[in-house]
């Protein structure tokens, strides 16, 4: 959210709760990476809350912030496309997305 640890932590436990019950919709394992996006986001969400409220705790602080910027510029990149090309079924947008 980008402007205080209550934003973060607020929007992080409602990505929480609708990634729980996305996760609880999926019918075929194939699904499961990406309606896992939710989850994942909300985790990330608080992560930035503890960004947030470590501030005084350099310590604290310089985890929480490698964690959150591993999150965003590390694992979204890579997770996203192949949680797609897991879901995709058509042979030729998936060589196309691989």
């Amino acid at each position: 959210m980008c402007f205080s640890a209550t934003a973060s932590f607020t929007t992080g436990t409602l990505l929480l709760v609708t990634g729980i019950i996305t996760l609880r919709q999926v019918k075929h394992i194939s699904s499961l990476p990406f309606a896992s996006i939710p989850l994942i986001f909300g985790i990330q969400q608080i992560i930035e809350g503890f960004v947030w409220i470590s501030f005084p705790y350099e310590f604290f602080h310089s985890i929480a912030v490698h964690m959150f910027v591993f999150i965003a510029y590390v694992f979204w990149p890579i997770y996203t496309p192949i949680s797609i090309f897991i879901l995709e079924k058509d042979s030729l947008r998936k060589k196309l997305l691989f």
